[in-house]
Formats: C-alpha cells, sequence, structure tokens
C-alpha cells in the first residue's frame, strides 16, 4: 500500500448542471478529474498523486490551477473561472 493525495475545489453551483457530472479519464498529465454538483455546488478533483500522510493537509496551489485549466478544456461554462471562485479546497 501507498498513501496518495488529491486536490478537490469547491465553486459556485451554476457552473455544473444539478444533474449532470463529468469524468475524465485522459487529462493532459494523466491523473483523471472530474466535475460534480453537490449540495448546490460544484467540486471539481482529482485523487492520484502520491504522497506521505500528513496531520495538516494543504492543497497545492499548482493543484489548483491544475484543476481550474484543465476543466476551462471540457466545460463552456468553466471558461471565465478563476481562482478567486475557488470558495475552497
Amino acid at each position: 500500500m501507498r498513501g496518495a493525495a488529491g486536490t478537490h475545489v469547491v465553486l459556485k453551483g451554476h457552473y455544473t448542471p444539478p444533474d449532470m457530472g463529468l469524468l475524465d479519464m485522459n487529462t493532459s498529465d494523466n491523473r483523471f478529474m472530474f466535475v460534480v454538483p453537490w449540495l448546490g455546488s460544484t467540486v471539481v478533483g482529482t485523487t492520484d498523486r502520491p504522497s506521505t500522510a500528513r496531520s495538516s493537509p494543504a492543497a497545492p496551489e499548482s493543484d489548483i490551477e491544475w484543476l481550474l485549466n484543465e476543466s476551462k478544456t471540457h466545460l463552456k461554462s468553466m471558461r471565465g473561472v478563476k481562482r478567486n471562485d475557488v470558495s475552497s479546497a
């Protein structure tokens, strides 16, 4: 067994319809990415990076930017998303 870490960002719900999700298994760096509606918000994430266990993990800024940029290539509604649109990571 090996440890893994992933980054997920929460955006406003208007980025996805309430009944649609997206899974991309063929991203620019071969990680997978998903975009799903969740409790009135939109969650964008991936969970595919080796990591060691930490008691207070934080989302790397490079992962947040990767998720935002990668999602812009798939969803027209995400093309205007910016870093300050992220409510949590």
